[in-house]
């Protein structure tokens, strides 16, 4: 605020050193403008990045310095400023966050909404892209201003007494008081649909080059008069909205779970269907009392689908694709659950039960840890984790990093990015990066941006359909065939009942459902994938039946049935595996094999 009052509408250091950072770090983003500029960049100009713009603003800037005092220009960009929550201006803020006048507001308030302009897409306490790190963000910045106004208290109180206020405004004590107080923000009240869903789209209109090679800013995005056009299909979201409720009121009481959430997509095209991101944006914390982000089994503005979860046995269908395509097994061939022990890691079933010798099918089916924890150590960890960053993971960044537990749960994954995966086994091995904008037009109708598919292909046919054809409902597998269409499914459970998933899918659609407590807490014994999700997501796509098309998995060239088992064609896998003898354990009856 110092350098507002000394300078005459440019700060031509400023100009220099963004200058020097821009040719530096070859990025066009630096906080060189002031006040007067920024006044002038949202009231007469566009948001433009170019030299002639710039231009522009600097000579606005020099005239109405020239013709304003101070004090006018000042009032003026605190009624345009950006609060966050797609809010302008300080009196709107006022009432939005605090339900006061600014009048009313206390130093503590105040200092809020002098924090916001740094970032308002990342410090609006109420409604922002990740709401738990945006009020710690947001805490910090506060402090940064209360420490400006003690940096500079006698400038502030020489100020106000030069218009006539004899006592001082501030005071040392006001400032302790308001950066110790607690601050109670109004509930967001906006009209909106699919919140979650809402966020994750601006998330990625500021991430992905949807702006003619670009990303917008989110100035334009909520100023520029765009008509942006999201995949978004409303009959879907209904009744992935009713399953969710669905969800915690019937199977979340049951087994003691607080939150859930789905989203649906289309595997043709990558293009997101149905977004829920928990059991109500609108909703209050609970337990009431707890610590967002510490110990709130229901956090209702967490976006789960965009967020860390473990992912339970649900990698298990990618293992047996590798295992397939290495021929390491076929669909039929015999493989142990027994005890066994690598290095110091003593895997488990979840009952605790072991089968002996099964088939593959019956293995992949039943969900069996000890087979797909063998399979992934014989084939390496790391090499799991190569092949299905192509299928578009991003959240194993060193794939050496991880032990054969990566098989059953041991790592985390976007729930996003987790059905955009599943998409591959859908549409026989092709890639869609998902995708929620349909289509993007100016102010004027001009189309600025259309989405086109493009698959790409990951995987290798055959082996994905014996991946298929063992999960598909209709063979005998997890997926519910509720009318006789080929539906296939896989569960999913993590350690001590954190989440339970479950994953549907057919060649149109792929749904994915989650429930489970944000704050990790266990649920009861009893909670799996089969019984506290696949009942309502299996709901969900039986309600939408109409709407799906019943198209079989097809069976590609290159895969046969030999003597009743299916196989690939040229690739000559074993009848059965055994257990590698470093990783045999002595039992009380001898040596299990």
């Amino acid at each position: 605020m110092q350098i507002f009052y000394n300078h005459q509408g440019v700060d031509l250091g400023a100009i220099v050193r963004c200058g020097i950072r821009i040719i530096e770090s070859n990025s066009n983003v630096c906080g060189g403008s002031t006040i007067t500029q920024q006044l002038i960049k949202k009231t007469a100009l566009t948001d433009e990045i170019s030299i002639e713009r710039k231009l522009k603003e600097i000579i606005l800037a020099l005239k109405i310095e020239q013709e304003r005092s101070k004090e006018e220009i000042l009032e003026m960009y605190l009624t345009i400023v950006p609060e966050g929550s797609n809010i302008y201006g300080i009196t709107r803020a006022a009432k939005f966050y605090f339900g006061k006048e600014i009048s009313e507001l206390s130093l503590a308030e105040i200092s809020v909404l002098a924090a916001i302009p740094q970032n308002p897409s990342r410090l609006s306490p109420t409604k922002s892209l990740t709401p738990t790190s945006s009020r710690a963000l947001l805490e910090n910045r506060r402090n940064y201003v209360l420490d400006q106004m003690l940096k500079h208290i006698d400038q502030i109180n020489e100020s106000a007494k030069e218009n006539e206020t004899d006592e001082d405004i501030l005071t040392i004590e006001m400032i302790t008081e308001a950066r110790d107080a607690e601050i109670a923000y109004r509930d967001p009240i906006f009209p909106i649909n699919s919140p979650h869903f809402v966020f994750y789209v601006q998330e990625l209109l500021q991430q992905r080059p949807y702006n003619q090679g670009q990303p917008f800013d989110l100035a334009e995005i909520e100023t520029a008069g765009l008509r942006i056009y999201t995949t978004l299909d409303l009959d879907f979201q209904r009744v992935a909205e009713e399953e969710v409720r669905r969800a915690v009121d019937v199977y979340g009481k049951r087994y003691g779970a607080e939150n859930a959430s789905m989203l649906a997509l289309n595997p043709n095209n990558g293009e997101v269907l149905a977004y829920v991101g928990s059991y109500n944006y609108f909703g209050k914390p609970s337990p009431e009392g707890c610590i967002s982000g510490r110990n709130c089994k229901f956090e209702p503005q967490v976006n789960i689908p965009n967020t860390l979860q473990a992912y339970g046995s649900t990698l298990k269908p990618y293992i047996y694709y590798n295992a397939f395509i290495r021929g390491m097994i076929d669909a039929d061939s015999l493989m142990s659950d027994v005890p066994i022990q690598i290095n110091n890691y003593r895997p488990k079933n979840y009952e605790g039960k072991f089968y002996g010798q099964k088939s593959a099918r019956w293995m992949l089916i039943n969900s069996r840890n000890i087979p797909a924890i063998l399979l992934t150590q014989q084939m390496g960890p790391a090499n799991l984790l190569r092949e299905i960053k192509n299928w578009g993971y991003t959240t194993f960044p060193d794939p050496n990093a991880y032990g054969p537990a990566i098989a059953v749960g041991g790592g985390d994954i976007k729930l996003i990015e987790h059905a955009q995966g599943y998409a591959v086994l859908a549409s026989g091995g092709m890639f869609n990066q998902v995708e929620v904008i349909s289509r993007i037009e100016d102010s004027s109708g001009r189309i600025i941006y259309e989405h086109k598919a493009n698959p790409t292909r990951v995987a290798d046919e055959r082996a994905v359909y014996l991946v298929n054809d063992i999960l598909n409902g209709r063979e005998g597998g997890v997926g519910y065939s509720f009318d006789g269409r080929d539906i296939a499914g896989k569960t999913g459970t993590s350690e001590r009942q954190t989440e339970t998933l479950f994953i549907a899918y057919t060649p149109e659609i792929v749904a994915l459902g989650w429930l489970g407590n944000n704050s990790n807490v266990g649920m009861r014994y009893g909670a799996t994938g089969f019984t506290s999700v696949r009942p309502w997501v299996s709901s969900f796509v039986e309600r939408l039946g109409d709407k799906i098309p019943p198209t079989p998995f097809s069976m590609p060239s290159g895969v046969y049935y030999s003597s009743g088992h299916l196989a690939i064609k040229g690739i000559d896998a074993p009848a059965s595996i055994g257990v590698p003898s470093q990783y045999r354990v002595s039992e009380i009856l001898g040596v299990i094999d």
